[in-house]
């Protein structure tokens, strides 16, 4: 059986380069989870032991409790400006959602609810949240095996391996939902 130390979690919020991470870890040759909502509602073990990465929702609300469960792991905190975030959230809340499945939807919904305390968008809400989140974490991080990536500018291999002990891959960082120029910002 698969161990629950030293795991790679992205505790950035949703909308800074999550997607990227995951698509890079399995560049890396890690067992990278396509998604973490097995854990909304608690530390599902049996999901954590079968991957060795996990970035999105609900990743950034858990850190405290995934550090007790998953000793010796390691912190990626991906950051954007606070402007660049609203508006891909606002994105994310209107046409990011829309074009999902109904039963995909639901799963959306309930997250936003539940993380966020709304399934519509609210620039205040997610203000405060967006600011207490990178504050508190800011705090934490402090003394743990971390990188902090602003990813407004740029990120990549040189970022990820040390942290992780790794070799560059001999391939392109994946920037995964990057936005077209001109585009709303969704990263």
């Amino acid at each position: 059986m698969r161990s629950l130390e030293n795991k790679v979690f992205g505790v950035g919020l949703a909308r800074t380069g999550t997607t990227s991470l995951h698509q890079a870890m399995t560049l890396l040759g890690l067992k990278s989870a396509p998604d973490s909502i097995a854990l909304l509602d608690g530390m599902d073990t049996e999901f954590l032991r079968a991957h060795d990465a996990f970035f999105d929702n609900p990743i950034p609300f858990r850190y405290q409790a995934l550090e007790q469960t998953c000793p010796n792991s390691k912190w990626i905190v991906t950051q954007r400006p606070v402007e660049a975030w609203i508006t891909s959230m606002e994105w994310l809340f209107g046409p990011g959602l829309d074009r999902l499945s109904g039963d995909m939807r639901t799963i959306g919904d309930r997250v936003h609810r539940q993380l966020y305390g709304s399934d519509q968008f609210d620039e205040t809400r997610l203000r405060a949240i967006y600011h207490q989140h990178y504050e508190q974490l800011a705090e934490w991080v402090r003394g743990r095996p971390a990188v902090w990536i602003d990813i407004d500018d740029g990120f990549g291999w040189s970022d990820l391996c040390p942290l992780l002990g790794m070799e560059p891959p001999p391939v392109d960082f994946p920037h995964a939902n990057k936005a077209q120029r001109g585009g709303r910002g969704r990263r």
